[in-house]
């Protein structure tokens, strides 16, 4: 059964003596280099004055040196065929992954091959994603390879996640369909001949739909964590997060959490909504929970709690999350659930979008395969994450690929810190290179912060480099030192030679 924990939200950083309680929590989690920048941030917003005061309790730093080399300082989602979706998606070997030796970071994306998985019986997708996770740590071994993992809703296609679904020793683990729900609770397994229903509370996607065979007691479905119980917490972290499976796999560097729940002050009725991402359906009858129900508040603060302790349990590993950055500087539509701004560090999925500080008054980055449409937008967001005031050159950022590579080069090393990434955000899969590659230049290491030399231009003085953008013009230079001539990109390298290598099977 389920333990109801209300009470069980995130702290708030208000005060010196609440600043010293929290570095030592951290302090255990992170390597000295990385709490040398966590303590100067923190010191950094609590004598500042004005929007820059914001405090940012439960950041965190990666645990691996910081590095200034710019095809490292990227990051991707992928996926590898067959696959239902991205149906032009090849399938892994030697040569399709090559492209991953490019990138700092790459993480696997759940429908990677899943017209493979989705056709088993029954469907055992996490089990396939760790022997893609092996097989992508031979070819690119330098890259940190990340797998999926959600923390809000429970995909049955899951074979960890599937043993507890059917055990009703667990059933307090899973929220329940509402008195008055009209989603479907059954459908006919194929290869059973025979009907499957569950009173728990589960949507049927395309994903989960894909070969309807998810075992024999339960229908797929993604199905909704409940939070509130206390041992549900415990096994999310201690195994589907840090088992055999997951960070104590030496083929696991990290993760891709998805979805969150949402907390959002509606100007129109003047209530708080609170919701998950991406559930068909939830909110309301289905599952009899209101958005602005105690109870929703309630999953909300016990999702935030168990989020966090699996961040930092990853972190004390010896990896991270793609929610540990843009901390605090993301916005959203919602996605199925109240939009949501400024989110809590750790509590968003960022999509390379960030405002340049965290104030709902920031400027928002051009976004992904955009450009600035006018060059006041260019300088209000360059401006303002190049100040002293902006947290964004001390915090882990990512900048989502443009239009315009070379100007988002420019700005990227204008206002990057030591753990600033350049990648494409969440939205689909990426099988290339980092386009920032034509530009991957020794430019050394920053000179402090960049400033605006003259109204719209903005430069930065690396240890190798001269870097400049001029948002009047929309004219981006980047100079080496020693050289009179800006950059130019470089020819495409030629392919790299092909890895054999021999791969361990996967022991679920």
């Amino acid at each position: 059964g389920g333990t109801s924990d209300s009470s069980a939200v995130l702290p708030v950083v208000s005060s010196p003596s609440a600043t010293s309680a929290f570095m030592r929590r951290c302090s255990m989690l992170l390597r000295p280099a990385a709490l040398l920048l966590l303590l100067l941030l923190l010191e950094h917003a609590a004598a500042s004055a004005g929007p820059a005061a914001v405090m940012m309790p439960n950041l965190l730093l990666p645990p691996w040196p910081p590095t200034y080399n710019l095809t490292k300082s990227t990051m991707t989602q992928s996926c590898f065929g067959p696959a239902r979706i991205n149906k032009n998606t090849p399938a892994l070997n030697a040569s399709t992954g090559s492209f991953m030796r490019s990138w700092g970071i790459v993480t696997l994306d759940f429908e990677s091959q899943e017209n493979i998985w989705g056709h088993h019986s029954p469907k055992d997708s996490d089990a396939m994603m760790l022997d893609e996770a092996v097989k992508m740590k031979a070819i690119a071994p330098d890259t940190k390879i990340w797998v999926y993992r959600n923390l809000v809703q429970a995909m049955a296609n899951v074979g960890q996640l599937r043993e507890k679904l059917e055990d009703p020793a667990y059933s307090g683990w899973w929220l329940r369909f509402g008195p008055e729900a009209t989603l479907p609770r059954c459908e006919l397994n194929p290869r059973l001949n025979k009907t499957l229903c569950s009173d728990l509370f589960h949507a049927q996607s395309g994903w989960t739909e894909n070969g309807h065979d998810c075992g024999d007691v339960i229908p797929c479905g993604d199905y909704v964590f409940n939070h509130r119980n206390q041992s549900l917490r415990k096994w999310l972290v201690e195994e589907h997060m840090l088992g055999k499976m997951g960070m104590a796999h030496p083929a696991v560097d990290g993760y891709l959490v998805d979805d969150w729940y949402a907390k959002y002050d509606d100007p129109a009725s003047g209530a708080t909504l609170y919701g998950p991402s991406e559930i068909a359906g939830f909110i309301g009858k289905n599952s009899g929970i209101a958005a602005n129900s105690t109870v929703m508040k309630e999953l909300y603060g016990n999702w935030s709690l168990t989020t966090q302790q699996a961040l930092q349990g990853v972190l004390a590993a010896g990896g991270f999350t793609w929610s540990g950055f843009n901390c605090m500087l993301d916005t959203d539509n919602g996605y199925g659930c109240p939009p949501s701004d400024l989110a809590g560090c750790g509590l968003h999925k960022t999509e390379g979008v960030p405002r340049a500080n965290n104030v709902a008054t920031a400027p928002l980055w051009h976004g992904r395969g955009r450009a600035w449409t006018n060059a006041s937008a260019c300088a209000a967001w360059t401006r303002t994450a190049c100040s002293p005031e902006s947290v964004f050159s001390r915090i882990p950022t990512e900048l989502a690929f443009g239009s315009d590579i070379y100007a988002d080069v420019a700005q990227f090393l204008l206002s990057r810190g030591p753990y600033g990434y350049m990648g494409w955000g969440w939205h689909g899969c990426v099988n290339a290179p980092p386009p920032s590659a034509q530009f991957d230049y020794d430019y050394g290491e920053p000179l402090g912060l960049c400033k605006e030399s003259a109204p719209g231009v903005f430069t930065r003085e690396w240890t190798k480099a001269m870097v400049t953008m001029d948002c009047n013009t929309m004219q981006p230079n980047i100079t080496l030192a020693g050289h009179a001539e800006p950059i130019r990109p470089k020819p495409p390298p030629p392919p790299p030679p092909l890895i054999t290598a021999t791969f361990a099977p996967v022991q679920s």
